[in-house]
């Protein structure tokens, strides 16, 4: 999850499907016919395109809709991430023994629609990315990575290989080296999430809200096919709509 940005979700509730405005729906059933159209043709990697079915059909599609208001991730930045790690694992981890079950990984297909002022489409800054790490836009959905993994504080290794491993590579004494490993311990029950994927653009300039149509559609072989779309609001952080969500 290496510079992933990470904002407070300040409410999260169900809609009616109805709320999702007909127009968005089917522009997004048309950018997933695209989206398996390009990987049929071998235009992902295999990596991505073993998490995309090769076929669905849209009357078997189940739909969810939600309004998700949520804190821009800093106000230094201009970005964020648009996650949907609770809805696409929570079954698998609640259903798979959890001492078994140590990481996932879906590349689910995420775009953004009827965007207004504030939060924008995002155009890669570095060259060597291209729109690897951009949110599907313009009517597109692209494969967006997002995988979880259990907390190992021994990093595969054992508890005093890893303790050794801080003192000599991070120059730790033994009693810093344990209280580090002891903090690990602590979440081992726990998952880690990333990573930097489904970018959107930010300009709220510390005053105003913005609002866009963000969806996720889950076409993972072996499922059934389904989209969550959510009407997500971006409220400055540390603002008087913030603050009021927060007391």
């Amino acid at each position: 999850g290496d510079d992933m940005r990470q904002a407070d979700s300040l409410m999260s509730i169900p809609l009616a499907n109805a709320a999702l405005p007909g127009s968005i729906k089917e522009a997004i059933c048309d950018a997933v016919d695209a989206v398996i159209a390009a990987r049929n043709a071998g235009e992902y990697e295999s990596l991505v395109a073993e998490h995309i079915n090769s076929q669905w059909r849209r009357e078997a599609c189940s739909w969810e809709v939600a309004l998700v208001v949520s804190t821009e991730p800093s106000t230094s930045q201009n970005w964020a991430n648009l996650y949907w790690h609770g809805w696409l694992f929570h079954e698998q981890v609640l259903t798979q023994a959890s001492d078994n079950f140590y990481a996932a990984q879906r590349f689910p297909l995420v775009g953004i629609w009827a965007n207004t002022q504030g939060i924008y489409p995002w155009h890669e800054d570095t060259p060597a990315f291209g729109n690897a790490r951009a949110a599907g836009s313009g009517g597109a959905l692209r494969p967006a990575d997002q995988h979880i993994h259990k907390v190992d504080p021994y990093a595969g290794g054992d508890r005093e290989a890893t303790i050794t491993l801080y003192m000599r590579e991070a120059g730790m004494d033994r009693s810093t080296a344990e209280a580090v490993v002891l903090a690990d311990e602590g979440q081992c029950d726990q998952y880690h999430f990333g990573s930097d994927a489904a970018r959107v653009r930010l300009d709220m300039d510390g005053r105003r809200s913005c609002a866009v149509w963000a969806a996720c559609a889950d076409m993972e072989p072996g499922g059934s096919p389904r989209v969550q779309a959510s009407l997500l609001v971006v409220v400055p952080r540390g603002g008087q709509a913030a603050r009021w969500f927060q007391s």
